[in-house]
């Protein structure tokens, strides 16, 4: 599922007070390739988006190729990342919370759909 569908872009994304023209499954040549959910390139935003986290593990893993996406842009466009974006559509509570810890310690703007116990 594309960023732009799941939190409902259509287009654009405000991050931090600048729009950003998003670009949606976007493959950059870097250690082979990547495919990268969302992407702006100016200033250089990050998104990863899936439909479900259901524990912490899983949470881990989306949270890790969200920075990994993030290492292999800045070494292909050579610059920094301004922002980070995560969004998941559907989370338990418990892992949503975790999740808040996680991007509130790494500076990931958090982007949570349907909550449930």
């Amino acid at each position: 599922m594309s960023i732009t569908r799941l939190i409902g872009l259509r287009g654009g994304l405000r991050v931090g007070g600048i729009n950003c023209d998003v670009r949606a499954n976007v493959t950059i040549p870097v250690d082979g390739s990547r495919e990268i959910d969302a992407i702006c390139y100016d200033p250089l935003v990050i998104g990863e988006a899936t439909i479900k986290v259901s524990s912490v593990d899983e949470a881990e893993r989306e949270v890790g190729k969200l920075l990994e996406n993030a290492r292999a842009a800045e070494k292909f466009f050579n610059r920094r990342v301004y922002a980070l974006v995560l969004a998941v559509e559907t989370v338990p509570e418990q892992v949503a919370e975790y999740l808040r810890r996680r991007a509130g310690e790494l500076g990931i703007v958090l982007v949570l759909g349907r909550e449930y116990s």
